[in-house]
């Protein structure tokens, strides 16, 4: 059971980003090589997290996913900044796997699951976040 909720979690994610974030891109000048989707604000807990997003353009922001883009690294720095982050603040890695571009983290405190998807794609990467913290107390939660 325990493996479960990681599991659903990294599974709703993957979701997350196939499906894209739900932007109403109607209008949008697709022709142009650097079109810009209107930005989010970064909410709580991930502003309260400190998560790395200088440079980046916060897509989706909620209590439990933020989706941020970046237009300029590569899909493995963005991934290790991120890792070492999260190693750094307390969390531990339960799952690291990549595969290309693409890189699928599972990080747990304190009951709490953060499951990271770093994503390379033409003109940028895409770094989203689930957060699910059913499992954590009142008190661990960030």
């Amino acid at each position: 059971m325990r493996l479960v909720t990681p599991l659903v979690c990294f599974a709703s994610l993957l979701l997350i980003l196939a499906c894209g974030g739900g932007t109403d891109l109607s209008g949008t000048d697709f022709s142009s090589p650097s079109f810009v989707v209107p930005s989010s604000s970064l909410s709580a807990p991930w502003t309260d997290m400190g998560i790395p997003v200088e440079k980046g353009n916060v897509m989706w922001s909620d209590d439990s996913v933020v989706t941020i883009m970046y237009d300029s690294g590569s899909a493995k720095d963005h991934g290790d900044r991120f890792y070492k982050h999260f190693a750094d603040s307390g969390w531990t890695s339960t799952v690291d796997t990549q595969e290309g571009e693409n890189r699928a983290i599972l990080f747990e405190k304190d009951g709490a699951t953060a499951s990271i998807a770093i994503g390379g794609m033409v003109g940028g990467v895409n770094v989203s976040i689930a957060l699910d913290t059913s499992g954590a107390s009142p008190e661990a939660t960030p």
